[in-house]
């Protein structure tokens, strides 16, 4: 069975809204506001939908992974029990967090354990800071939780509390925009280093599907022999086969994990080698009850 077809099969449990509705952001300057904010289906709640997936390159390369489809009103990102500047496994702050689902989040420095980026959590800015990447965050439409905002924003955005967000981080790469591959646009404005777009290394990934479906897409991979996708291949594939509308690349090699009630499922390689082990990070993407 091919990738496309195993997908539209896992679709087809959920009922979701093909409506989607868009509000675009101004642009303000070099750290601009610059978004789009993706209004939640109005549906009764889904339940969390997930797959191994698998398929190849359009350099013929295989490869595998893990999907995940869920409710956005039941996730969040979290951090480690000690925040910021502390480093834990996917897997302990997922049970710590009662996640049902979870994959690793934001980038982090591996040696102090500091958060990169913006940080929200819980209706709390942790971390705000002025910087060109992209950022996925829920929001607060109306006085609830009911919107998702993937794009550039600006500090004082966040901190005057002009964008008001339950949980936020940076990613670094706006892969999909509307629909379409906008990883040449965020190259220039996330001043992205080449050696960074082509390396081939296990990814994470965090979108909205066309449908308005959230998901979590997390590939498989080993860098010190180049196995796993670039940025472009991630990009296509999020296109040709996911039929992404808004994707964004979280952190990725080593840190890419995908866990299921608290238990590694994919193949995580921790040490950039062979050898599969799960790396402590710093924050993670949940989805829970």
């Amino acid at each position: 069975m091919k990738m496309k077809e195993r997908f539209t099969q896992i679709l087809f449990f959920l009922r979701v809204s093909n409506n989607l509705q868009v509000i675009k952001g101004s642009k303000i300057g070099v750290f601009s506001n610059d978004y789009e904010i993706v209004s939640w289906p109005e549906t009764n709640s889904q339940d969390l939908v997930h797959h191994q997936v698998n398929g190849f390159t359009s350099k013929g390369k295989a490869w595998s992974g893990w999907l995940a489809l869920f409710d956005p009103s039941k996730f969040k990102f979290a951090l480690p029990a000690n925040k910021c500047g502390s480093l834990a496994a996917t897997s302990a702050t997922s049970a710590t967090e009662n996640c049902i689902y979870a994959t690793n989040g934001g980038f982090f420095d591996i040696d102090t354990g500091a958060c990169i980026g913006n940080i929200v959590m819980n209706n709390t800015v942790i971390q705000n800071v002025n910087t060109t990447a992209v950022l996925f965050g829920l929001l607060y439409i109306n006085n609830h939780t009911n919107g998702t905002l993937i794009g550039y924003t600006s500090s004082s955005a966040i901190a005057d509390e002009q964008l008001k967000f339950s949980y936020a981080i940076n990613g670094r790469g706006w892969l999909v925009r509307n629909g379409k591959s906008y990883l040449t646009n965020a190259t220039i404005a996330e001043d992205l280093d080449n050696s960074f777009i082509i390396e081939e290394a296990p990814r994470t990934t965090i979108g909205i599907l066309k449908n308005g479906t959230h998901f979590l897409f997390q590939i498989d991979g080993e860098e010190d022999i180049r196995v796993g996708m670039n940025l472009h291949e991630i990009t296509r594939t999020l296109l040709l086969d996911i039929d992404a509308y808004q994707a964004v690349n979280l952190d990725g090699g080593g840190s890419s994990v995908s866990v299921f009630n608290s238990t590694v499922i994919s193949s995580p390689t921790c040490l950039d080698t062979s050898h599969i082990c799960e790396r402590n990070v710093s924050s993670i993407a949940c989805i829970h009850d």
